[in-house]
Formats: structure tokens, sequence, C-alpha cells
């Protein structure tokens, strides 16, 4: 196991990923980079000060909450499913590498503007055969084009 730059990412790679119907760890390839670009973020603060920043409708792995709004779930699964980031709310868990649920501490919305961001920064995504998800800096998340940061680690199998 080792992690590797999401932007250094190539097709043929192999992840670390989950089969969200099994629960079991599982090992798939990667069969597409997408790059994009945007200004619109959300920092995630999970427990333990760790920070995941996303871009709005990145999807996380999630415990699903009785709530009041009508808010859609994707691929809903016994009671988990994938969520985007923008729909997160405080108190939502997350699923981590070590199958550890970490609660959202905050989530705050950014355009982020600066040294760091400019006017848009490059995002990446990826998708992943068979089980079609990821760990990003240790978070399960779904593949697809809606990316992270180029500095996001993403757990591989050597």
């Amino acid at each position: 196991m080792a992690l590797k730059d999401i932007k250094d990412i190539e097709v043929g790679d192999i992840v670390r990923s989950y089969n969200v119907e099994t629960g079991n760890l599982t090992s798939n390839a990667v069969t597409e980079v997408i790059q994009k670009e945007t200004t619109l973020w959300i920092d995630l603060t999970l427990e333990g000060n760790q920070i995941l920043t996303a871009s709005r409708n990145s999807l996380f792995w999630t415990e699903k909450k009785n709530r009041d709004e009508d808010v859609p779930y994707i691929r809903d699964i016994y009671g988990l499913q994938f969520r985007e980031a923008n729909l997160l709310a405080h108190g939502d868990k997350v699923l981590n590498k070590d199958g550890v649920w970490l609660k959202l501490m905050q989530r705050s919305f950014e355009s982020h503007e600066g040294p760091r961001y400019g006017n848009s920064e490059p995002i990446y995504g990826i998708m992943v055969a068979n089980d079609h998800n990821y760990f990003a800096d240790g978070i399960l998340v779904s593949d697809g084009p809606d990316g992270l940061l180029e500095d996001t680690m993403i757990d591989i199998i050597l």
C-alpha cells in the first residue's frame, strides 16, 4: 500500500476501494482520469481536525440520517449512501480507510482566491472499475468527474 497525489494517478493504477454491499476492502483499476477547473470548494473538517477540500459535488460515503428536508441520496444501500459534499451537515459521518466513521465537525463553502487558488484551480477526478469508489486522504469517495485538489493523496496498491 502506498499513497499517490491524485494529479499523478494514471489509467491502470490500482486503488484501494470498498465494496459497499459486503463492507470489504477491494482493489480496482483506474479506468479514466479527469481534470477540470473550479473556484468553488467545500472545506470539510472532520473529527481529529482532518480537513478535506473537495468540489461541491464530490460524493462521500455517509450514514443516512432521518432529516425533515427532502434531500436526495445517491446509491442508498442499507441506510448508507453517497452524498454530495454540499449536502453534508454537521454531525454526518464519513467512512475512513480503517473502517472508522468520522463525524463532520464543520463545513464551509469557499470561493477560493489568493496565491494558492487564483481565479481557478485544477481539480482531479478518477473513474474506478467495479466498486466505483476510492479513498481520498483516507476518506471513502465515489468515483466521477467532480474532483479534489491536486495534493489530495489516494491509496494505491503497488
